[in-house]
């Protein structure tokens, strides 16, 4: 099982992928939707972890 990092921020994201976990920067709504379905199928993936901000884009989905 394996950790990905969802975020808006780039100093965020780096400091996360110097400790070794996997991720992607997206600042659009849609960006967010499709990295998280995306996210949510891989079966390698237990652990999905994001920014305050990418919460804020994307509520409904992330809380279904």
């Amino acid at each position: 099982m394996r950790s990905f990092f969802i975020s808006d921020n780039h100093d965020t994201w780096v400091g996360m992928r110097l400790a070794g976990i996997d991720g992607v920067l997206l600042h659009e709504r849609e960006e967010v939707l499709e990295a998280l379905k995306t996210a949510m199928l891989d079966s390698t993936i237990g652990i999905i972890i994001l920014t305050e901000k990418i919460v804020d884009l994307a509520p409904d989905m992330i809380m279904e």
